[in-house]
């Protein structure tokens, strides 16, 4: 079994400049030690123009097997078969093999009826290229990871580490559009850049997540307020016009250009989305990015973009390789953790650009947990010249809600067999809100105050009693779960909106009970709070659904009880109307 392997002459490993091997001492790992193997991995990425390269063939047992004996040896350059191959004892040898820019070879052979063929990218270059990794302070970091590649390839990529001063310098890069990057060790903070292989040098800031921002803006309806820009004339603000009977990807489309970064505030459209737009001014990059607090309860955070070049489709495959990135950065119970999106105009090719140069709408997501921050980042580039416009749209920020979400109701369940702990041991345990709040104020003082009055209602009265108290927890610890923002007097709203309706319903409804019961009922709650306005509001909502039901009950008219009870409603609620 036979494994071809390419090997480009003066660069790798097996180097006759850095080995005192001879020919038949080649070392190959043991990976290569099996037919059709790719020798992509022994790629040296960079290689000076004119350089030489060899190939040679290697058995199952890692030996080198004479040229000849392989038949048919053709050898491809860039879908091109290469002429005047020289075949020296072990080696098949193409000189001044590498030429500039990209070298996508093939090689193809036979031997003892076995069909070898590998492939190899070797990026053919003369320019040097200088990398500083710089902090929040513009001072330089070392022990940084760096990695240097074609946007085309980015698999092809070298990479090293920062030296004392913060820098790496590269020999032999090629002069097309790279992808610069950097990270540090955990990962937590990074950056990107693109450029071309003759700028000669680049900074790259490796940042950490800023402070979250106070301004609530992530649909840009307070114009840019809260956002960092790169330049504030790189910026637009738009919307998207609705064009079809509902919003969709395909019926948005881009109003006539219209720059709103000096406004405070964007027209207002029932059925429009937002859009922050940032544009290339001249060679290098333009950004804008934002960091915000994770709303309670959201488990997603999403982001819808779209790319426009002007270098589409003219300069299609040339090192004028417009690129954009788009990233989300996240710190919460769960971690620091960075999802990242960018590409170019090559990368995306002709399949992936419209008519206008757009390509379709795209979208980054990644999962969130409350308490937390985020930072979202846009980037777009201009590479390799300053002309031809280029520009990264994105829509309002996106925020997906946990719809299983239920921590209140939960909370609640654990304590059915002592349910007044509910409001302190769930609700003020959530809220912090004190003894002047609903859940110790009102909630359980209430819940204890009725639980001790048992000798004075009726048994019809006590199964109202507790049927009242479960679904009054029921329904705030629902509409506590629902909420996006519970406040201490948003809570009370919740719990004071479901009284009447928990009060009321069938099939032990307070509408049915005796004078008296009514009587020890009301005489439970403080006089002073039942004259409170929410008090006397949910009292004249009661008695009003009460009426209601007495009026349509079949015994209106004959039955005594039921009349005594209406008539003692229609008292309470001219009372409190």
């Amino acid at each position: 079994m036979i494994g071809l392997i390419i090997v480009n002459y003066g660069l790798l490993a097996c180097d006759r400049k850095s080995s005192q091997k001879s020919d038949t001492q080649f070392t190959v790992p043991d990976e290569l030690k099996r037919s059709f193997v790719l020798a992509d991995h022994l790629t040296s990425k960079f290689s000076s123009v004119g350089d030489n390269f060899k190939i040679a063939a290697v058995d199952e047992h890692g030996d080198l097997v004479k040229i000849d004996t392989i038949k048919n040896l053709r050898i491809y350059r860039n879908g091109e078969i290469v002429e005047g191959v020289e075949k020296i004892g072990h080696y098949a040898q193409v000189a001044g093999g590498i030429e500039t820019g990209r070298n996508t070879f093939v090689a193809k052979g036979e031997l003892s009826d076995t069909m070898l063929l590998a492939t190899y990218e070797i990026w053919g270059g003369d320019q040097s290229l200088a990398i500083k990794v710089v902090d929040d302070e513009g001072k330089g970091i070392p022990g940084i990871e760096v990695s240097t590649g074609p946007t085309e390839t980015p698999e092809v990529a070298i990479t090293k580490l920062t030296d004392d001063n913060g820098e790496i310098k590269l020999e032999m890069v090629p002069d097309v559009s790279l992808i610069v990057s950097a990270q540090n060790q955990s990962g937590k903070r990074f950056a990107t850049s693109a450029i071309v292989g003759s700028q000669g040098h680049i900074e790259l800031p490796l940042r950490k997540m800023q402070k979250a921002s106070e301004i609530d803006n992530n649909s840009f309806s307070k114009g840019l307020k809260g956002w960092e820009l790169s330049n504030k004339d790189a910026v637009d603000l738009d919307v998207l016009e609705n064009r079809g009977s509902f919003l969709s990807e395909d019926s948005l489309s881009v109003s006539p250009r219209r720059s709103f970064h000096n406004l405070q505030s964007l027209p207002e459209s029932p059925a429009a989305v937002r859009t922050l737009t940032v544009h290339t001014l001249g060679q290098g990059a333009q950004w804008a990015r934002r960091t915000f607090k994770i709303p309670k309860k959201q488990k997603k955070v999403i982001i819808k973009y779209q790319f426009y070049t002007s270098e589409y489709p003219a300069y299609l495959g040339t090192k004028y390789n417009d690129r954009y990135q788009v990233s989300l950065r996240v710190k919460d119970k769960l971690g620091q953790r960075n999802r990242v999106e960018g590409s170019s105009l090559n990368e995306i090719g002709a399949a992936g650009f419209d008519s206008s140069s757009k390509t379709i709408w795209r979208s980054l997501e990644v999962a969130v947990s409350s308490p937390g921050i985020v930072e979202v980042d846009i980037m777009v580039a201009n590479v390799g010249d300053e002309a031809f416009d280029s520009s990264l749209t994105i829509q309002a920020i996106g925020l997906e809600k946990d719809k299983q979400t239920d921590e209140m109701e939960q909370c609640r369940k654990m304590y059915a067999d002592n349910p007044c702990a509910f409001y302190r041991s769930c609700v003020e345990t959530s809220l912090r809100c004190g003894p002047d709040g609903y859940a110790i104020g009102y909630g359980e003082k209430y819940c204890k105050a009725f639980s001790l009055i048992d000798e004075g209602l009726s048994p019809k009265a006590i199964k109202w009693r507790d049927s009242t108290r479960t679904c009054l927890q029921q329904r705030l610890a629902k509409s506590i779960d629902a909420a996006d923002d519970v406040t201490c007097s948003t809570v009370r709203s919740m719990a004071f909106n479901k009284h009447s309706e928990c009060y009321t319903q069938d099939p032990d409804s307070i509408c049915y009970l005796t004078g008296s019961d009514g009587f020890t009922i009301l005489t439970t709650v403080d006089t002073a709070e039942i004259l409170t306005i929410e008090s006397a509001k949910q009292i004249e909502q009661t008695a009003s659904i009460c009426i209601d039901k007495l009026s349509q009950h079949p015994g209106r008219s004959s039955d005594e009880t039921i009349k005594s009870t209406f008539n003692y409603w229609q008292k309470i609620k001219v009372k409190f109307d």
